[in-house]
């Protein structure tokens, strides 16, 4: 990193363990010590660092490490190898501006395993794409992150979407709880102040009521809507063919119509 910041590069942070809280178990993924020594050195190279990948935990997650002068974003990426088949093997394929070297979307593919059993023929498939799964224009940078953070917690429209991303395969019901405390895990990386946002939603626990979770359900939910964005997307591709072909035919009309006349 010091290289890096001496010769004004950018950095692509990856890690395997993530930072923060892991917000089921309510313990710190590093022991404190460590994390904050490995938080002074974003801190101090951060101008430096585009995003942090990392892994570790299986699932589909993303989390905003805020300081006085930083702002990084952590992806976590769900993995090739499920984990008690509560997640399917994954790959993430990742657009990115070769100028700047900022991030643009990804993609995210799945190997439904449950089909794969039944057809004994392996097919990954586009589970979302994140710009149109989220609705977002702009790119993929740590501060735009940050503002989808915010507006996970204060729509549920996005909530939903967020929840959906990491528990799909399961079957289960989030409580008001558990979603409260997923959501207070999403920016703090303190006990305390974990506690402290709990405690705040809970007041407003109504913006949060249980969610269930179905396998078969929610998959066609996500399968379903990339193919609407997509067939939406060939519409906005066809539609300026349409028009051209149409001048054409103006044209074409109006100088027939001059030669005969």
């Amino acid at each position: 990193m010091s290289e890096a910041h001496h010769l004004n590069d950018r950095i692509l942070l990856l890690t395997h363990v993530p930072f923060g809280i892991d917000e089921i178990l309510l313990t710190k993924f590093y022991s404190i010590e460590y994390e904050q020594q490995l938080l002074a050195i974003i801190d101090k190279y951060s101008k430096n660092i585009i995003m942090c990948f990392t892994g570790h935990r299986h699932q589909d997650i993303f989390r905003i490490y805020s300081s006085l002068n930083t702002t990084m974003g952590i992806l976590g990426h769900p993995s090739i190898s499920p984990l008690n088949f509560y997640t399917d093997p994954s790959i993430r394929y990742y657009s990115y501006n070769r100028k700047s070297l900022i991030l643009n979307d990804y993609e995210q593919y799945i190997l439904n395993l449950i089909q794969t059993e039944q057809t004994q023929i392996d097919e990954w498939i586009l589970s979302y794409r994140f710009s149109s799964w989220y609705h977002q224009s702009e790119e993929l940078t740590s501060s735009n992150l940050r503002k989808l953070v915010y507006q996970i917690r204060n729509n549920a429209f996005y909530l939903k979407r967020f929840l959906l991303t990491q528990h799909y395969r399961e079957n289960l019901t989030l409580t008001t709880h558990q979603i409260i405390q997923t959501l207070c895990s999403l920016t703090l990386f303190d006990f305390d102040q974990l506690i402290l946002c709990t405690n705040l939603l809970r007041n407003q626990e109504d913006k949060y009521p249980n969610m269930i979770m179905n396998y078969s359900l929610e998959s066609n939910v996500l399968i379903n809507e990339q193919l609407i964005q997509y067939k939406t997307d060939r519409q906005y591709e066809i539609i300026p063919f349409v028009i051209f072909l149409w001048i054409i035919y103006i044209i074409m009309w109006r100088y027939f119509r001059n030669i005969y006349v």
